[in-house]
């Protein structure tokens, strides 16, 4: 449309296509930004590509729109608070986002019980290179929190407040805002309070620099509690061989979606895909079931080494192996419960996973079963009996049944 067709425009009708306008561009810029962080798994340069693409556009287009049809776009952002005073204000604003936000998650987890909450809270389990840890954190606390103040508060807001009464704008720009961030419950909870607070403060003080430095704040904290163990992961993975490019296969995605379900639904889903033949995707797999269940599969398992279900036996087996169960007091619990299932067992694979997991412990009973068993193979039963023989040779304090400290 060309400047002099804006022109014959009536107000209300300019005011309803720059909202219009405004919509039309955060749908824009909002589907390489969502897709870019994982939901097409795509590769980590085209991710950081379409991410700065997506910054590009949410800046320059409400520009482009103020410079080239300025009735359209409406009035220009105050950067700057009018008082010195607002700034102790805006001290306080960031004060009470955090006494606010933490409130309403603690009573809705009350609500709906912290067992339940944590599966609303979580995000995927993301796989980068460490590299893309440093370039994500200074992306998070100098660049995402100046583009979108800018976008939502500055313009979005800006063009909402031209056709509906300013709490009403307030109230969509922040639900907006969340619903560009968050899938999961708590987060989107708690994302729409920060919309709501920074909005107020757009709407009642105008400038924009003093919620911008409130963002930076934000996510600073989030960057300094997260971003260090996930540097340290990143280099584990890659170092294994799981890197980014790896991760786009139906496994890994299926132990993501699994990662967000109740344990009693995601443990069996997992087990099976930690023990898949693909490296990257067994190894998200543990690592989900290691960080983000921990506790709470000592007693699945228990059930499931009591079952009749020899795959599911052999998987149990074979994660203890690697998670070595003596390091948590926990799961000492749970030999017992291997030994007797080893010895119901006819499956070679249990046997297999088992005297591996007898030798890593020292385990004397368990290393005596296998020896006895009647359907063990030879090679196992000779394995095991080899073990004893060892074992005998030591001190009597290293033939107790598990390994000292």
């Amino acid at each position: 449309m060309t400047s002099g067709g804006i022109a014959k425009l009536k107000n209300g009708s300019i005011s309803w296509l720059g909202l219009l306008l405004a919509l039309g561009l955060w749908v824009v810029v909002e589907i390489p930004i969502t897709w870019a962080n994982g939901w097409l798994g795509l590769h980590s340069s085209m991710r950081w590509f379409a991410v700065l693409a997506g910054c590009v556009l949410m800046v320059g287009l409400p520009l482009l729109v103020w410079w080239r049809w300025p009735r359209l776009a409406g009035a220009k952002p105050v950067w700057r608070p009018r008082r010195k005073m607002d700034w102790l204000w805006a001290a306080g604003l960031y004060v009470l986002i955090w006494v606010i936000g933490f409130a309403v998650l603690f009573c809705l987890i009350l609500l709906v019980g912290a067992d339940h909450a944590k599966y609303w809270l979580i995000d995927d389990l993301q796989i980068n290179r460490p590299g893309d840890i440093i370039v994500w954190s200074l992306y998070a606390i100098c660049i995402a929190p100046v583009v979108e103040e800018f976008f939502y508060r500055g313009y979005l807001q800006t063009q909402l407040e031209r056709v509906l009464p300013r709490w009403a704008s307030v109230l969509i720009q922040a639900a907006i805002f969340s619903l560009a961030h968050a899938v999961y419950l708590l987060s989107s909870v708690w994302i729409f309070w920060f919309g709501l607070a920074v909005g107020w403060w757009r709407a009642t003080k105008r400038s924009l620099l003093p919620i911008i430095v409130i963002h930076m704040a934000m996510n600073a904290f989030i960057v300094a509690r997260d971003c260090p163990q996930q540097y340290q992961d990143a280099k584990l993975y890659n170092a294994l061989g799981v890197t980014p490019e790896a991760m786009n296969t139906e496994e890994v995605r299926e132990a993501r979606e699994a990662s967000h379900l109740p344990a009693e639904q995601a443990v069996p889903r997992l087990l099976a895909i930690s023990d898949s033949p693909d490296f990257a995707a067994g190894t998200i797999a543990y690592a989900i079931l290691q960080k983000r269940f921990g506790r709470e599969i000592v007693p699945l398992f228990g059930q499931y080494l009591e079952s009749d279900d020899e795959q599911r036996i052999a998987q149990v087996i074979g994660f203890l192996n690697i998670e070595n169960i003596t390091e948590r007091k926990d799961d000492t619990s749970l030999l017992p419960a291997i030994r007797d299932a080893a010895q119901r067992s006819e499956s070679s694979e249990v046997h297999v996973r088992a005297l591996a997991l007898f030798i890593d412990l020292h385990d004397v009973e368990g290393l005596t079963l296998l020896a006895n068993h009647p359907k063990a193979t030879p090679q196992i039963k000779a394995s095991a009996q080899r073990r004893l023989d060892g074992l005998q040779q030591r001190p009597a304090e290293e033939g107790n049944g598990v390994r000292p400290e």
